[in-house]
């Protein structure tokens, strides 16, 4: 599990997260990990200056994808769910923000397969500035 704690980010992440920024989107991290193991692996990547917040399992006591997690994760931000993306590598993640009344894009890394069971995101992708610039272009 240490390993977890080390891992590099993914070469789309910062000019990913720098078009965000530019678009005047807000960039908060939902992770199902603890605050803690995700800030660090946010300052040893380099990126804090473009993530705004990081939400954590931790801070509700409600491990994703149930749908009220993501809920209130949104409310936090005075943001109401459509007008909130979740972009994730994990279909079940998409799939939970979706059933959540969020917009969802798919970067298709680890998996290779979106289940048609699961709905349909708005968009899929094999690249995070691709769905960074698709998710900027639904919410506009």
């Amino acid at each position: 599990m240490g390993i977890f704690s080390q891992l590099p980010a993914h070469q789309d992440v910062k000019p990913a997260l720098e078009r965000a920024k530019n678009s005047e989107c807000q960039a908060v991290l939902l992770t199902n990990g603890s605050r803690a193991n995700t800030e660090k692996l946010v300052r040893d990547n380099g990126i804090e200056h473009l993530v705004d917040d990081i939400v954590s399992v931790e801070d509700f006591s409600i491990w994703k994808p149930q749908t009220e997690l993501y809920r209130l994760a949104a409310l936090k931000y005075s943001c109401a769910p459509a007008n909130a993306l979740l972009v994730a590598a994990h279909a079940w993640d998409v799939h939970g923000a979706i059933q959540a009344g969020f917009h969802g894009i798919w970067i298709q890394r680890h998996e290779s397969f979106y289940h048609p069971l699961m709905g349909n995101p708005d968009g899929q992708v094999t690249s995070l500035v691709d769905a960074v610039d698709l998710g900027v272009q639904r919410l506009q």
